[in-house]
């Protein structure tokens, strides 16, 4: 999932900030249960806080900027999560035997984020890129 924004300077959180995330849940073919983001395979666990320290990958110029690292993308709104789990839901089970579940998030005050469209096609999805996430509960 790549973010595509305007602007090419962070904000700053004035306030706790909801968000969405989708993850895969393996369950079957490993030795394990764990929680991943579907495309980074970056593990996490529920009602933790994570900080990504990488410097940000962003290429472009003026105001077109493709964020794809270096920060967790996320959701602004449920609706749009789930439609990106539903869209990935068969792909995931068939091939990595694991569920996709959508996560209720916070993008925490003071956090650094960039705000922008990431591309679902056909859907077009207000989306974040955060230095630091808190991964709290599934949603349906």
């Amino acid at each position: 999932m790549c973010l595509f924004t305007s602007d090419n300077t962070f904000r700053i959180a004035t306030k706790d900030i909801r968000c969405y995330k989708v993850l895969a849940y393996y369950h079957h073919r490993i030795k394990e249960d764990r929680l991943a983001t579907p495309y980074k395979d970056f593990r996490v666990s529920l009602g933790k806080t994570y900080r990504d320290s990488k410097p940000v990958d962003k290429f472009g110029s003026r105001n077109h900027w493709d964020v794809e690292g270096g920060v967790f993308h996320s959701y602004a709104r449920k609706k749009d999560a789930l439609i990106t789990r539903n869209a990935l839901k068969s792909r995931y089970k068939n091939v990595y035997g694991a569920k996709v579940i959508v996560v209720s998030c916070i993008i925490p005050k003071g956090t650094k984020y960039y705000v922008g469209r990431c591309y679902i096609l056909p859907n077009i999805f207000k989306c974040y890129g955060s230095k630091r996430i808190k991964y709290i509960k599934e949603v349906r």
